[in-house]
């Protein structure tokens, strides 16, 4: 099929996403349209930025497998730019995503008065997008060094660990994460993997290994930082983020777990020599990843919304797709036309990549079309023809010696895959044992959780809280200044405000340092004069 054929296509199923998203948009509130779509923003978001990552990180490392994936990570880095343009949605609906912006007053002051507040969270996102967009384009353009890679790398760490927060964990804002940048960021290069996997060509030869292998260690990476999130919080045991948790927990749980499903099928997958080397089950594997970073997604947005439950199928899911739909059409439009061209150009993989003739781009998110138009162009200089290339490489080619017969041969990338997942089977077996016998231990032997007296150490002990002690000393010296109490009720001597006295005594003028004359003592019946009481 033609390009013209395809875009031709992907235009049409464009168009139709965008006319079933405005008729959602008409239909349904506009809060739910902007929940759906940050749904949408969010997962694919992380193909542009994960594919700008890996560029750079292939500028830096080299490797055989970048080669092969540097058009299609080169042409998802020129995304960047849409994605730039996409979240101008999200700005324009800030108080229907997020409860610091609808409710100023709900975290605390200082947090909202020198954070969490609107103008500066549109100057970071402003930062970051122009940031990523001029890297995305420098590299997608193949114009970047090891410099500007380096660079840029520092700049990404930077920015997707302010942004992840911002984004996406502000939703709840009373929870705190300081391993979910670094999450978002993993999550971005495995999604960009996931979908390298899947919209690859044929002919990719030992680079369908290569990444069949990333992809493989990339779903490791995100499922060990969330585990290790949630081993962390379960054992600080700290009250907002137990409340983060068990918002997630019930039906949200079932969905958690299908996506963990997914994932154990997709790593199955992988750990399959016969898989790995085909393009069929890269295919495959690549799709379970991204359907469970898709359910992935969804757990960590949408429980945060009060009313999600509610509204959240088919009402949020509805817009999230179509908008979803939007952005992969318009994704697919400036990547899958050049990407196939350019790796099915040659069959070796190339050091450079192609410099395009011509990138023109007209996209309106609002409410009428996005239409994108993406050219590439073979370098100038090229061997007149493949034969004579390999005739003049054969020619030059040394005769084996003894010292390169005695080498050894590369390993095999295959992993045997039994005994890999023997171990993993056998270490959750292990856990479930050790789980089910403590709770056995605990309920059935020792008869529940037993409450120990509260012990307090010999004095002097040390102050828990200094502030809230100073408060209550400072409280009861002013009650005591200021207010009435008796002194010696029989005397009739009391306590009257220090104000007060202030008063009366100025009021004695010059007879103000004399004695105050003491009030006579009226015997109450049954005593003695005289008798002091």
């Amino acid at each position: 099929m033609s390009a013209a054929a395809i875009l031709s296509r992907i235009g049409a199923a464009l168009a139709a996403a965008l006319i079933a998203l405005a008729v959602w948009w008409w239909l349904a509130p506009p809060d739910v349209l902007a929940r759906g779509f940050l749904l949408a923003f969010a997962l694919w978001c992380g193909f542009p930025l994960g594919s700008l990552a890996l560029v750079m990180i292939h500028t830096l490392t080299a490797g055989r497998w970048g080669d092969r994936l540097a058009p299609l990570l080169r042409a998802g880095a020129l995304l960047v730019p849409l994605a730039a343009l996409a979240f101008v949605p999200i700005a324009l609906t800030l108080p229907a995503l997020y409860p610091w912006a609808a409710v100023p007053g709900s975290i605390p002051h200082d947090v909202q008065a020198h954070y969490l507040n609107v103008p500066f969270f549109l100057v970071r996102a402003a930062v970051a997008l122009v940031g990523w967009s001029v890297l995305g384009v420098l590299f997608g353009l193949g114009r970047g060094n090891r410099l500007i890679a380096a660079l840029g790398l520092v700049f990404h760490g930077l920015a997707v660990s302010a942004i992840a927060v911002d984004w996406f964990l502000s939703v709840a804002p009373d929870y705190v994460s300081t391993a979910f940048g670094m999450l978002t960021a993993a999550r971005q290069i495995l999604i960009a993997l996931a979908v390298a996997a899947v919209i690859a060509p044929r002919r990719l030869g030992r680079g369908t290994s290569d990444l069949a292998g990333l992809v493989m260690m990339g779903v490791l990476g995100v499922v060990y930082l969330e585990l290790m999130s949630f081993i962390v919080a379960w054992y600080g045991d700290l009250p907002y983020k137990a409340a983060w948790y068990l918002d997630r927990s019930g039906g949200w749980g079932i969905a958690i777990g299908v996506a963990a499903a997914l994932a154990v099928a997709a790593l199955a997958m992988l750990t399959s020599a016969s898989v790995r080397e085909t393009t069929a089950g890269l295919r495959t594997a690549g799709a379970l990843v991204l359907g469970a970073l898709a359910i992935h997604t969804v757990w960590l947005i949408a429980p945060s919304w009060p009313d999600a439950p509610a509204t959240l199928v088919p009402a949020t899911l509805v817009p999230a797709a179509l908008g979803l739909a939007v952005l992969v059409l318009a994704s697919l439009a400036v990547v899958v036309v050049p990407a196939h061209d350019a790796v099915l150009d040659d069959e070796e993989p190339r050091r450079e990549a192609e410099r395009p003739l011509g990138l023109a781009a007209f996209l309106a998110l609002s409410a009428a079309s996005i239409a994108v138009y993406f050219r590439a162009r073979p370098e100038e200089t090229a061997p007149a023809s493949r034969e004579a290339e390999q005739e003049e490489h054969e020619d030059h080619e040394e005769a084996p010696t003894d010292e390169m017969t005695d080498r050894a041969t590369p390993e095999s990338p295959a992993i045997a895959g039994r005994p890999v997942l023997v171990t993993l089977f056998g270490f959750f077996a292990f856990v479930a044992v050790c789980l089910i016998g403590g709770y056995v231990y605990l309920f059935q032997v020792m008869g529940g959780y037993v409450a120990s007296p509260a012990v307090h150490p010999a004095p002097p002990r040390l102050q828990i809280s200094p502030t809230e002690d100073l408060d209550r000393f400072l409280a009861a010296q002013r009650a005591t200044l200021d207010g009435y109490a008796w002194v010696d009720r029989d005397r009739g001597i009391a306590r009257i405000p220090i104000d007060e006295a202030m008063r009366a005594i100025t009021a004695r003028g010059a007879d103000a340092y004399r004695a105050l004359e003491q009030p006579e003592i009226t015997p109450t019946p049954g005593s003695r004069a005289g008798d002091d009481r």
